[in-house]
This record gives C-alpha cells, sequence and structure tokens, in this order.
C-alpha cells in the first residue's frame, strides 16, 4: 500500500538548491527550503541563504588569510635561525638554532598547506604552536618578547581570526548543506 503512495508522487525540483524533491514534501531534504509555505517564508529562507553565503565567503577569505599566515611564520623560522646563525659566536650552538628553526618552519608549511583541506585543524594547531613557541622563547629569553613585538601580535591576531572564521565556515556549512 506504501509502495503505491510513494510511486504517485512527482518529482519537482526545489526553488532554491535545485535538487530533486516529492510534491508531497513540505520542506527540501537538502536545503530546508519552505515548499509548501507562502511566499514571504520562501523569500525570506532564500534571503537568509544568501546572507549565510555572502558569510561563507568572507569566512574563506578570512581562512585563506590565516593560512598564508602560516607560510609567512614559515619565513619568519627560516629568516630568524639564518640571522641567529650568523650572529652567534658559538659554533655548535649556532647549528642547532638553524636546524631547529628550520624544522619548525617546515612544520609551519606543512600545516599551511593542510590548511586548505582541514582549515579548522590545521589553523588551531598552528596557533597552538606558534603561542607555545613564543611563551618558550620568553621562558628562555624575556627579552625576547619585546622584540618585533607588533609584529608577534598581528600574527596572533591573524591566526585568531582564521580560527573563528573556520569554526563559521563549519556551522554555515551545515547550516546550508556545503560539502567541503
Amino acid at each position: 500500500m506504501e509502495s503505491s503512495s510513494v510511486e504517485n508522487n512527482q518529482a519537482v525540483v526545489c526553488d532554491c538548491c535545485f535538487l530533486k524533491v516529492y510534491d508531497t514534501d513540505i520542506l527540501c531534504n537538502n536545503c530546508g527550503y519552505p515548499l509548501k509555505g507562502d511566499q514571504i517564508e520562501q523569500k525570506k529562507f532564500i534571503t537568509n541563504r544568501s546572507f549565510k553565503e555572502i558569510n561563507h565567503d568572507s569566512y574563506k577569505k578570512s581562512i585563506k588569510t590565516a593560512g598564508t599566515t602560516l607560510y609567512w611564520v614559515a619565513a619568519l623560522c627560516v629568516i630568524s635561525g639564518v640571522l641567529q646563525y650568523i650572529s652567534n659566536t658559538d659554533e655548535e650552538s649556532k647549528f642547532y638554532v638553524l636546524i631547529g628553526n628550520l624544522i619548525i618552519a617546515i612544520a609551519f608549511i606543512a600545516l599551511g598547506s593542510w590548511s586548505v583541506k582541514k582549515p579548522l585543524i590545521a589553523i588551531l594547531f598552528g596557533t597552538a604552536m606558534y603561542i607555545i613557541l613564543q611563551a618558550l622563547n620568553m621562558i628562555y629569553d624575556p627579552v625576547t618578547l619585546s622584540r618585533n613585538f607588533v609584529v608577534k601580535i598581528l600574527v596572533a591576531i591573524v591566526l585568531i581570526r582564521g580560527l573563528i572564521s573556520a569554526i563559521n565556515i563549519d556551522k554555515v556549512r551545515k547550516e546550508l548543506n556545503i560539502k567541503k
């Protein structure tokens, strides 16, 4: 009996996401569009969805900026390592400082490239790693806190904004049923 009622349903296209729905559906199973709603409800839904899509685009830009910042932090690690290598008088320790900075730079490059596919996790790890490295530098040599203080704060702000955007974009993607 139920199979005959399903067979009688006519397939139609959702006016919002353009996927197949049935004429007996009240809401689109994909996007939640009110198929049986009045014009005001439908326009309100589309307006709200458009606003979320605009936010989605701005979040993507902020995430891209945070990913790019991970590459910049890698470059700063290389430059810092080279400068410390040149200025250090202790032959043995200057080699370890250079190698350490290069390893950290490689980690930031890996996180930067990973941020394209998994922005939330990559930016979270990058932000945590950056903050931990700054804290360790401060413990090791408190004078390093004052060096390039503005740059350190700007990098932290960009990474945190990217982290917030990555959280928000996941939320918007779930609401809009957007696959990554």
